[in-house]
């Protein structure tokens, strides 16, 4: 594997510690479930959902504070797993994103924003920083089809958000070619 290549993983896996940084924050934050969808309701759902919040406050008190507790027992572990190379990693078969990706993806685990981020920085580092200005992830997958997909509404499916990725992931490696 060669130095750049190297650079691409640590990359990802430096997307990796922030995602694991934000999953810990939103782990300690407590919510109520189907909040959202409870408050799009009439007023006689809206006040059963509050009685069976009532009613269910000290299950879910108590299965917040077990998930919290895993989170923060993991979370070391998470962020060392993320300082390790893998015995299994393997430069990748094609000189370009898509096998960069391709060699990578069995090893981290990213948001669609994240991911977005992890490429362009992929591109920094394999083609220069001039590349990224022109060729740049977010701009293959425009603000208006994330805003469609929900990248912000954890809610909703990001099936065609992740399809979206793939087809800007795989345009872009054309268009770049090999490095």
């Amino acid at each position: 594997m060669s130095d750049n290549e190297l650079r691409c993983f640590r990359a990802a896996m430096k997307w990796q510690r922030r995602a694991a940084l934000q999953q810990l924050f939103q782990a300690l934050i407590p919510r109520l479930p189907y909040r959202e969808k409870a408050r799009k309701q009439t007023a006689i759902v809206k006040l059963v959902y509050a009685l069976m919040m009532l009613a269910l406050s000290p299950v879910l008190a108590l299965a917040w504070l077990l998930h919290a507790v895993f989170q923060l027992v993991a979370f070391p572990f998470q962020i060392l797993s993320t300082f390790l190379s893998p015995n299994d990693l393997k430069g990748p078969g094609e000189r370009n994103l898509q096998g960069i990706h391709n060699a990578f993806i069995p090893h981290f685990d990213l948001s669609p924003h994240y991911y977005m981020l992890c490429v362009n920085d992929w591109i920094a580092i394999l083609y220069g920083q001039q590349t990224l200005d022109t060729h740049r992830m977010d701009k293959q997958v425009s603000v208006r089809n994330m805003a469609l997909f929900g990248v912000s509404n954890p809610e909703l499916n990001e099936l065609p958000l992740r399809n979206a990725l793939s087809q800007a992931r795989e345009t872009l490696s054309q268009q770049l070619g090999h490095y």
